[in-house]
């Protein structure tokens, strides 16, 4: 699928099918993917993100053959495969500033900005069976809490230095580090819910196989330490009737988790 659109480029999918799909908006309110959240979290009210799908091709390709085309049975489309050892923050180590991909954007105040504040956590739901040769998600296990900021104190005066690196939320693993022998990949059945800490260090590992691998990705976040993020909903442009599908109507935990209700039923949001 490319690059996130963060919001303000969440326009450019009006004329896609991608938004207007009614599953995925009812997996963002299923009371058991909230529930998952909510345990982990501590937190009974949360707002979820309105992201994106993971979809990552086959590279081999099933053969052919006939009076005009004969194609070896493993042919492997290496083009088409997806970088190799992607590793990767959307927590920055070094400011700790957090992606906000699928949420609008959210000034954090001078306090917030100096407090790590409560857990953050990123998820997905897979959509097809993904086992390891259809590539998938993998991370460094174990690697967050005090090894975690060990690591982002050890590397601040030289990595966290950069200019590319200070100035952004999204960051990338230095090629040459140690933890990368320690990656392991998370093969995965469809309709599993898979739920990590943002201090993890992680990525996706190609498609070697013959079949699609397909995940949405979803977040929660505390409504009482939202961090960098605000519902998408609440921005001006985001209109409600553009971006649900006629089939689909929010249920009532849909529309506090959205952000157009209250969690105390109080007034609706617009």
């Amino acid at each position: 699928m490319g690059s996130f659109p963060y919001w303000k480029r969440m326009k450019k999918l009006g004329s896609t099918w991608v938004k207007r799909q009614p599953q995925a908006w009812r997996n963002r309110e299923n009371p058991l993917v909230y529930q998952a959240f909510s345990n982990i979290l501590q937190s009974e009210e949360l707002w979820v993100s309105i992201d994106r799908y993971g979809v990552m091709r086959p590279s081999r390709v099933r053969g052919k053959a006939d009076a005009n085309v004969s194609l070896p049975e493993d042919t492997v489309k290496v083009d088409w495969q997806t970088k190799k050892d992607w590793l990767h923050w959307d927590l920055n180590p070094f400011h700790l500033g957090t992606s906000a991909a699928g949420y609008g954007p959210r000034i954090l105040s001078l306090h917030e900005k100096e407090e790590y504040g409560s857990v953050r956590v990123q998820g997905l739901i897979t959509l097809s069976d993904c086992p390891e040769e259809n590539g998938g998600f993998h991370c460094v296990p174990a690697f967050t809490d005090g090894t975690f900021f060990n690591w982002a104190s050890f590397h601040r005066d030289t990595y966290g230095s950069l200019s590319s690196i200070a100035s952004r939320n999204f960051v990338e693993v230095p090629n040459d580090d140690e933890m990368r022998k320690n990656i392991r990949r998370v093969p995965m059945k469809a309709g599993s819910l898979l739920i990590w800490n943002s201090q993890l260090p992680h990525g996706n590992f190609p498609n070697t196989g013959f079949d699609f691998r397909m995940v949405q990705y979803i977040k929660m976040i505390p409504v009482k330490n939202p961090r960098e993020f605000m519902p998408a909903m609440h921005v001006g442009q985001f209109s409600e009737d553009e971006w649900f599908p006629e089939e689909y109507r929010p249920s009532e935990l849909g529309l506090k988790l959205l952000g157009l209700r209250d969690w105390d039923n109080a007034n609706k949001k617009r």
